[in-house]
């Protein structure tokens, strides 16, 4: 692939997310830039597609040029993988300034412009939570639940009423605006079922016990005690019992049981501790590696909804009741849609057809979208969720 293919497609791949540290340098600087975006064409898609542009030139200003002169590279995701790795720039905040469509006669030269003003904050993204809020809002402020067991010695403790893991998990979530599902108005079995299912990684499980109490995304896994040694520091202390902690933990999507993070946090001695219970050692160092992990988990989880906010997520959309004709004249529409980025269809089978779509809106505006551009004739929208449209075609408002 040649450089200049390459830095095309990742300036648009990466957009607002992307930049690379700075000379090595852990900056937190803020840095407040006037910026034009250009867009060819002069429908509403291509401004989108200016701003776009001018949220990328932003970022390149503010963190200086991430890509060097490339002249030989074979695959570009690697590259991207990488510096997606080592994120040390974002917009924290924009607004437009000007915008304008110029040679509107023309089709051949009509383009649409839009100055924006960009705030570009660099640092890693986990160390700004003030960009959480932010965040939280554009992903419509969604509920997580957390079932990280704990283990001591590689065993779980099936009688231990809380899960000291969790509950660290959940005071940090609270303290940055968060508000965890509350497991204590979960039914009794439902919450050994998704305590199980969580144990066992089985994410469909995880996922439709989730969604019954309205989480969008339930963080598994467990964290482990393990005991390390035993010794007496000081004649006539007494014995000390020391424990290491480890997590293992996976952030499941509950509309498609997709793991949108996951993360293996090794037993760290800078998580061990000692005690002269054992398990109050056990404890303690469950505590130890909760306080460790919970912000780059969380950091995480922000990471992966501002490529949602800024790429676009994936909504399935299911469409029942259709032929096989039908499907390309229903792709192709789909496409048409503002702010979708890529169609792909899954599957057909029995007059199912079931669409990936990439798009910038949520799934109830992409749904009110579907209505607006009649995709197809005569269809119900039946059922809209975080990531999930279903659309029935052989329902009709009588039915209903």
């Amino acid at each position: 692939m040649s450089s200049k293919y390459l830095v095309a497609a990742l300036c648009w791949a990466v957009v607002v997310v992307l930049a690379v540290p700075v000379l090595g340098q852990e900056s937190t600087e803020t840095k407040t830039l006037t910026v034009k975006g250009i867009a060819a064409g002069g429908e509403p898609k291509h401004r989108d597609d200016a701003i776009m542009d001018a949220l990328r030139k932003a970022i390149e200003q503010g963190v200086g040029t991430f890509i060097q002169s490339q002249t030989e590279v074979e695959d570009y995701a690697v590259i991207y993988d990488k510096i997606i790795s080592n994120t040390r720039g974002y917009i924290s905040e924009y607004e437009i300034v000007e915008e304008g469509i110029e040679n509107k006669d023309d089709p051949r030269k009509v383009r649409t412009w839009v100055t924006i003003k960009a705030v570009v904050k660099l640092g890693n993204l986990k160390d700004d939570w003030q960009a959480l809020a932010f965040l939280i809002k554009k992903k419509g402020n969604p509920k997580i639940m957390v079932v990280i067991r704990d283990k001591i010695d590689g065993k779980v403790d099936k009688n231990r009423g809380i899960d000291r893991s969790s509950v660290e998990f959940e005071s940090f979530l609270q303290e940055k605006g968060i508000r965890p599902v509350d497991k204590a108005t979960m039914q009794e079995n439902k919450l050994n079922d998704i305590k199980g299912a969580s144990l066992e990684g089985n994410l469909a499980k995880v996922a439709a016990l989730g969604k019954e109490y309205r989480a969008n995304i339930v963080i598994i896994g467990y964290a482990d005690a393990t005991h390390r040694q035993s010794s007496e520091p000081y004649p006539g202390v007494g014995m000390v019992h020391y424990y290491r902690g480890s997590m293992v933990v996976k952030v499941v999507r509950t509309d498609d049981a997709q793991i949108i993070y996951s993360k293996n946090f090794p037993a760290d001695r800078k998580t061990d501790i000692g005690d002269q219970s054992k398990l109050a050692a056990a404890n303690k160092a469950l505590v130890k590696v909760g306080k460790m992990a919970t912000p780059e988990i969380l950091a995480g989880i922000m990471k992966a909804w501002n490529q949602d906010i800024t790429l676009g997520s994936e909504v399935t959309v299911t469409i029942q009741g259709v032929n096989f004709a039908s499907v390309r004249k229903i792709m192709k529409k789909l496409k048409k849609i503002r702010f979708v980025t890529e169609v792909n269809r899954d599957h057909f089978s029995n007059n199912i057809v079931k669409f990936r779509v990439k798009t910038r809106y949520d799934s109830f505006k992409l749904a009110d979208k579907l209505i607006d551009e009649e995709i197809c004739k005569d269809f119900q929208v039946t059922d809209v969720k975080k990531n999930a449209i279903d659309v029935d075609l052989t329902l009709t408002e009588e039915d209903e």
